[in-house]
């Protein structure tokens, strides 16, 4: 497999998990600059095909998936119907261009994905809506380790 883990070091340490977040995008740059934006606070997994992300999905049970649109023989919609359907309190996230506005509103209005992502997109807007899927993941999942919502806090 293809996919990666990225891990960063000086985290490893602290005795505070990190929620792991698998990024999808058959785009290689893409997936590092959002992997090197995210990766501070999250265990990032990376894959660059909705099959890899499954097996990934499969293999490392993220708390968190961001998934692009636009790719080659599965949309990141349809993606993320299959990860609600094996995981329904995973949170997903979609990071698209505008031209797929109705396609992400079709998503939200049946409830397949919790934000998404303009491309091309603000580091900072990027952070916050990732941290807020986290905050989100913490709160449904009544977790209460205050080192970990710490963590993830606005």
């Amino acid at each position: 497999m293809s996919w990666k883990v990225y891990r960063d070091g000086a985290s490893e340490g602290t005795g505070v998990r990190r929620l792991r977040l698998l990024i999808v995008d058959d785009e290689a740059r893409i997936l590092e600059s959002l992997a090197e934006v995210l990766g501070e606070a999250f265990e990032v997994i990376t894959a660059t095909s909705g099959d890899e992300a499954l097996a990934a999905f499969d293999a490392q049970s993220p708390e968190l998936v961001l998934s692009d649109q636009r790719m080659p023989h599965r949309t990141g919609i349809d993606l993320l119907k299959e990860i609600q359907a094996r995981e329904p309190s995973c949170v997903r996230m979609l990071i698209t261009g505008y031209s797929d506005i109705d396609a992400v509103i079709d998503a939200v209005n049946h409830q397949v994905l919790y934000r998404y992502v303009s491309k091309p997109w603000e580091n900072d807007e990027l952070r916050a809506i990732v941290f807020g899927g986290a905050r989100k993941w913490l709160d449904d999942a009544g977790v209460t380790d205050e080192a970990l919502r710490r963590r993830y806090a606005p």
